[in-house]
C-alpha cells in the first residue's frame, strides 16, 4: 500500500509542475461543459416546457457533471498501457514487485486529479449560480448513491480502457476498439442526450450494459 501512495504522490507532483496541462484541461471540460448548458437552455426556451418530464436544471447538471467526471482522464489509459507494449517497457514492469494494473491506474488517476478537482468545483459553482436545483433535496441517501455510483463507474472504466490498452498486444493498434468502445459510452452515458430522455429501449441498454454504466453519476440529478 505504501508504494502505491508513493506512486500517488510522485504523480501528483508531477501534475502540479505542468500548470500549463493544468489550465488547457480546465478550460476544454469547463467549456464543453458551459456550451452545453447555454444549448440546452435555448433549447428549452424554445420548448417553452420540461421534456420528458425532465427540467431544464436536472437536464443541465446531468450534462455537466458527466463532462466533469470525464476530466478524470480515465479513458486515456488504454494510451498509456499501449505505449509501454510498443516501447517494450511492459515486460520490465511486469517484474517489479507491485501490482502493474495498479500502478497505471493509480498514476494515471492522482496525474488528472489536480485538473479535475478545479474543473468540478469550478463548474458547480458556475451551475449553482446558472442552474440551481429549486426542487433538489441533498440527502444522506443521494449522497451515499452519488458516491457508489462516482465510485462504481470509475472502476469500470478503469477496468474496460485497461483491457482495450491490453489489446495491443494482438493487435498493430488498439486505438479502433478504444474509439468503438468510447462513441458507445458517450451516445448510451449521456453526452449527447441526457438518458432519461431516450426511448424505453435505449434507456435501458444505458441502465443494464457498462456504456451506460461507466458514466451513470450524471444520472444521479434525475
Amino acid at each position: 500500500m505504501k508504494a502505491y501512495i508513493a506512486f500517488a504522490r510522485m504523480a501528483w507532483k508531477e501534475a502540479l509542475c505542468s500548470r500549463g496541462k493544468i489550465f488547457s484541461s480546465i478550460f476544454v471540460w469547463g467549456l464543453r461543459a458551459v456550451v452545453v448548458c447555454i444549448l440546452y437552455t435555448y433549447a428549452y426556451r424554445y420548448v417553452g416546457r420540461d421534456v420528458g418530464g425532465l427540467s431544464r436544471e436536472a437536464a443541465v447538471w446531468s450534462m455537466a457533471v458527466y463532462f466533469a467526471f470525464l476530466a478524470l482522464n480515465f479513458r486515456t489509459i488504454h494510451h498509456d498501457l499501449t505505449l509501454e507494449v510498443k516501447q517494450g517497457d511492459l515486460e520490465t514492469r511486469l517484474n517489479k514487485p507491485y501490482s502493474y494494473p495498479a500502478f497505471l491506474i493509480i498514476t494515471r488517476l492522482a496525474k488528472s486529479m489536480p485538473s479535475f478537482l478545479l474543473t468540478a468545483v469550478g463548474i458547480v459553482l458556475f451551475l449553482a449560480w446558472y442552474a440551481p436545483l429549486k426542487s433538489f433535496s441533498l440527502t444522506p441517501v443521494w449522497a451515499l448513491g452519488a458516491v457508489l455510483l462516482f465510485m462504481g463507474g470509475l472502476a469500470l472504466g478503469c477496468a474496460f480502457y485497461f483491457l482495450i490498452g491490453l489489446s495491443a498486444f494482438w493487435l498493430e493498434e488498439a486505438d479502433p476498439v478504444y474509439w468503438l468502445f468510447d462513441k458507445l459510452v458517450m451516445v448510451f452515458g449521456g453526452s449527447y442526450v441526457p438518458v432519461a430522455l431516450f426511448p424505453e429501449s435505449l434507456r435501458m441498454i444505458s441502465r443494464y450494459s457498462p456504456f451506460g454504466s461507466v458514466t451513470a453519476i450524471g444520472q444521479a440529478f434525475y
